[in-house]
């Protein structure tokens, strides 16, 4: 798998002293850099493993992160994310880059942790309808879970693969706000199911990771999370 097609790799951050306050510093060539939105929080914790990571609490409004609308955040055939998260409660967006044409249409893709526990990944068809993968196992609630979600593929949660789907994928050319934690269904900057909860390590790829690789992620880096 070649580093080319990793294009959302924010550094990570480990020791005493804390990141900085306003911005995701992306590693990958596409320099996807991310800025911190809203009033409140994503604020830095810092983990007993040493590794920071980001908190959303709630306390403030439009609070994610944005990574900005290059072409190589946008829906394409293949693309993955992936992240470590420790879910509060409520339905949160981990990662979005869409708009909601109307109630039932929408372009691009999201993915999210719905009040049940269940994981989903929901795209557009071009602007027209929706498809959508949605895992049976539920996540427990203030727990560290790695989960990968690839379109082409289904949905990993801890190195495994928990749903075996793929779902619809009609590219688009409008240039969506890619964030981390949140959704902005208007494409405004007023943002809907902000994340409750912590997020770390996060990626996106436009490739489709194998299985083996998937695992190999999990593995790599279970030790920060207590695994």
């Amino acid at each position: 798998m070649s580093a080319t097609g990793i294009v959302l790799n924010p550094r990570a951050y480990v020791g005493s002293a804390e990141p900085p306050a306003t911005a995701l510093d992306d590693m990958s060539r596409f320099r996807n850099n991310g800025t911190f939105t809203g009033d409140g929080s994503p604020d830095w914790v810092r983990l007993p493993s040493g590794l920071w990571c980001l908190n959303y609490t709630g306390d403030g409004s439009d609070d994610a992160i944005d990574c900005g609308t290059d072409s190589s955040l946008r829906l394409t055939s293949p693309l993955a994310v992936e992240a470590w998260l420790n879910w509060t409660s409520g339905e949160c967006a981990v990662f979005s880059n869409i708009r909601f044409v109307d109630s039932t249409n929408r372009d691009g893709f999201w993915v999210r942790i719905e009040a049940t526990g269940v994981v989903q990944m929901q795209t557009s068809q071009n602007g027209v309808g929706a498809d959508s993968m949605v895992t049976i196992d539920q996540i427990s609630a203030g727990v560290w879970i790695h989960i990968l979600v690839d379109l082409q593929v289904g949905i990993y949660i801890n190195g495994s693969l928990s749903l075996s789907d793929t779902v619809t994928v009609s590219t688009y050319d409008t240039p969506y706000t890619f964030l981390i934690g949140a959704r902005d269904q208007n494409n405004d900057g007023n943002y809907e199911a902000e994340f409750l909860g912590r997020i770390a390590l996060p990626r996106a790829y436009i490739f489709s990771p194998s299985a083996a690789y998937v695992g190999k992620r999990y593995t790599a880096t279970k030790h920060w999370f207590g695994k």
